[in-house]
């Protein structure tokens, strides 16, 4: 066999795949219609020629080596309307940009019924997804300062409020002191139909000072956390069914596994996200603080006086201090004088001294 024979195929073989290498594809996005949310584990395929793939943690896809044509793309998964993109016409050379929006099937049902749904719109991702309200979910909070007798006996009657009423304490402060007044500070959680109960019987307890009342509806969040929940929870189904099946390769198993690792933790936040909202709906909260009475003084210095009168004393400390180092440094001059003050008086009384001798001594001679 000639060498030419020899190389043929081989370079017949490179051309067919680097052919195939350059043929058409198809790559995209896959979001949440109203939310723009990316779905996570979509399966998109090209119809007629059994070439499909899911799509990632940003709801990216790509098939790759698609023959040039004309096809159906469709888009799959559970709990959402299956879409289809008729039509696209694939290319040669690269690969032809197909986004997907996908209608959840609650949705959907919503819509065909015509049940009464409601649009809201959050800062930032505008306007969700319609989906039926749910019963409204008040969440009351009060805020309350009390001016009471005794505090002791005041915080007693505040736990025994919050035992008739079913509720309970969740935090207790207390501040004292010997220059201090003493005072107080109780949240009490109690049930929400009771709340007005348990906010009556805890401003007869005392003279009110302060009181602030915040109630806000929670129910269009709770909603959107358990349309969100539903959604992964579905996805967490499918993916646990691709595991038993074992279809595909082991890098796209592996794949799967981190995918399912990634929706449990987003389920176990949902969860907790709407339990949290959901007892804080069902336990309303009182935040109570009370004080005996503060005691009538006169009135102090301010801070500005106080600070006039500190610097006075500091200067006169500084001036005595200035006094007695000079008073020290002038011993220098002081005592050589003070020595020859010594030294001339005693040299005037020697001189004096002498002087009386010698004439004594000369009287007695001349006797």
């Amino acid at each position: 066999m000639s060498p030419t024979a020899r190389i043929a195929p081989v370079l017949l073989a490179v051309l067919v795949a680097c052919r195939g290498d350059a043929r058409p594809g198809v790559m995209g996005r896959v979001t949440e219609a109203g939310t723009g949310w990316p779905v996570v584990g979509v399966r998109v395929y090209v119809e007629g020629i059994g070439r499909g793939t899911l799509t990632d943690e940003e709801g990216r896809y790509g098939i790759q080596a698609v023959p040039p044509g004309r096809y159906d793309i469709v888009a799959e998964a559970e709990g959402y309307r299956t879409t289809r993109h008729s039509g696209v016409v694939l290319q040669e050379p690269g690969a032809r940009q197909v986004d997907f929006e996908l209608v959840p099937e609650a949705v959907a049902a919503v819509e065909e019924t015509f049940t009464p749904i409601t649009t809201f719109e959050e800062p930032g991702i505008g306007l969700r997804a319609a989906r039926p309200l749910r019963d409204p979910m008040l969440v009351r909070r009060a805020e309350v300062t009390l001016e009471v007798e005794d505090v002791d006996s005041t915080a007693a009657r505040i736990r025994e409020v919050a035992a008739d009423l079913g509720g309970r304490v969740e935090r207790f402060t207390h501040t004292a002191g010997a220059r201090q007044t003493r005072r107080t500070s109780m949240s009490l959680r109690v049930p929400e139909s009771r709340w007005n109960a348990a906010l009556e019987r805890v401003l007869a307890l005392g003279v009110l000072e302060r009181l602030s009342v915040a109630e806000r509806q929670a129910g269009e969040q709770a909603e959107g956390l358990d349309a969100r929940l539903r959604n992964v929870r579905r996805l967490e189904e499918r993916l646990l069914r691709m595991l038993d099946e074992r279809a595909g390769t082991l890098q796209e198993l592996l794949g799967v596994e981190r995918e399912l690792a990634r929706v449990r933790e987003q389920v176990e936040r949902y969860e907790s996200q709407l339990q949290d909202l959901e007892s804080e709906a069902a336990w309303s909260l009182l935040q109570i603080v009370f004080h005996e009475p503060y005691p009538v003084v006169v009135a102090r210095p301010s801070p500005r006086a106080r600070g006039r009168i500190g610097r006075a004393f500091v200067r006169a400390g500084d001036n005595f201090m200035s006094m007695i180092a000079w008073g020290i440094s002038g011993l220098g001059y002081l005592a050589p004088l003070a020595i020859l003050a010594v030294v001339l008086v005693w040299s005037r009384r020697w001189i004096r001294w002498r002087r009386g001798s010698r004439s004594g001594a000369g009287s007695e001679t001349e006797s």
